[in-house]
């Protein structure tokens, strides 16, 4: 959700008094001011039940330039994870058995090598289990927020709007005096070899009124 707000701290209180009186917490945050506002980026964690409240909330801290709502379903990959885990719980427990039954150091080995992955494949889904009931549990709410800006001017005079069309004009009139400069060397740079042919006719008619002199 994207919202402007007269108020940027006032906001950022409230919202989160929201996520803390719902049951849930600022997972993360971003803050910044290049411009002349403040704006930032907030992550909430809810719980679930409490989604549809919190969303309503935070609407009426300030106006809602957009919003997108989307979601997951995970029964399928949880149900199909929960039963490989005990399908390997019970590969576990058989090499475990193997091994109480074991004589030969190679066997112990290969049992042991065995044991090691099947352990480490059981931890890795059981932490994709953790991670997806944690998704199920919370719900995620991003709010992008910034502070609405003021206009310069104040009244019946938008300083702003005048500033913006004196630079216009100043442009303008650059752009102009630089067109005419370029006209100007094109008509010069045109004249240039009349002008020095025109210097040494001058030249050699002089000369030659010097010898008959």
């Amino acid at each position: 959700m994207q919202l402007a707000v007269d108020d940027f701290d006032a906001t950022l209180r409230a919202l989160l008094g929201i996520a803390e009186g719902a049951g849930g917490f600022v997972a993360s945050s971003s803050y910044s001011q290049m411009g002349r506002a403040p704006e930032g980026v907030f992550t909430l964690r809810v719980p679930a039940s409490k989604f549809a409240q919190v969303l309503l909330d935070v609407e009426r801290l300030g106006t809602v330039e957009t919003r997108r709502i989307g979601g997951q379903d995970v029964t399928e990959e949880f149900v199909d994870l929960s039963a490989r885990v005990r399908n390997l719980e019970r590969h576990e427990q058989r090499l475990l058995s193997f091994m109480e039954h074991a004589t030969k150091v190679t066997d112990l080995l290969a049992i042991e090598q065995e044991l090691s992955r099947v352990r480490g494949e059981i931890e890795m889904l059981t932490g994709r289990l953790r991670f997806l009931g944690n998704q199920v549990e919370l719900a995620t709410v991003e709010v992008a927020m910034r502070q609405k800006v003021a206009p310069l001017g104040g009244g019946f005079w938008d300083f702003g709007a005048t500033l913006g069309r004196m630079k216009a004009a100043f442009l303008t009139t650059i752009r102009q005096i630089l067109g005419a400069a370029e006209r100007v060397a094109v008509v010069g740079s045109a004249l240039v070899p009349v002008a020095v042919l025109a210097v040494v006719v001058w030249l050699a008619i002089r000369r030659i009124r010097l010898r008959t002199v």
